[in-house]
């Protein structure tokens, strides 16, 4: 059967070897049978012991692979990152993901996304507790009326 998993298959042939032993054991000649089933009892611990050890190195390689997924997203998003003080940002095209936390991004190079603007516009940092408070508006246009008397 194609596309079998290693492990898959060894755990049929463990059944085959069982059975094996199974018919072994209805056989006319005890003594042999009693060295074969020692035999047998035998590689079938070797091979629970494969499989063990199978199930672990495959675990760690999806962790690995999950690791590796991970630092790949974290490469992207740095290199479309900007600042807008006081926050970082995603600019992902069109889009602008965030803000995230300056800190903890100078700290321990970690984007750690701010929590939603709150009514006085501070936002807080799950990570390293920090509050930021929105950036007051720049007035560089505002236009003055020419009428008004100071």
């Amino acid at each position: 059967m194609a596309g079998q998993s290693p492990l898959l298959k060894l755990q049929r042939q463990i059944a085959e070897v069982n059975k094996l032993a199974d018919h072994l054991g209805n056989s006319e000649r005890p003594g042999v049978i009693v060295d074969q089933r020692k035999v047998l009892s035998e590689v079938l611990a070797l091979l629970g012991a494969a499989v063990h050890e199978m199930e672990r190195i495959e675990a760690r390689v999806t962790a690995q692979d999950e690791r590796i997924a991970a630092l790949e997203t974290a490469r992207k998003a740095e290199s479309n990152l900007a600042w807008e003080d006081p926050f970082y940002w995603i600019l992902e095209g069109e889009k602008k993901a965030g803000p995230y936390c300056r800190d903890c991004y100078a700290k321990k190079q970690q984007l750690v996304g701010l929590s939603e603007e709150q009514a006085d516009g501070q936002r807080a940092c799950p990570s390293c507790m920090a509050v930021y408070k929105k950036p007051r508006e720049r007035f560089d246009s505002l236009s003055i009326d020419p009428h008004f008397n100071v």
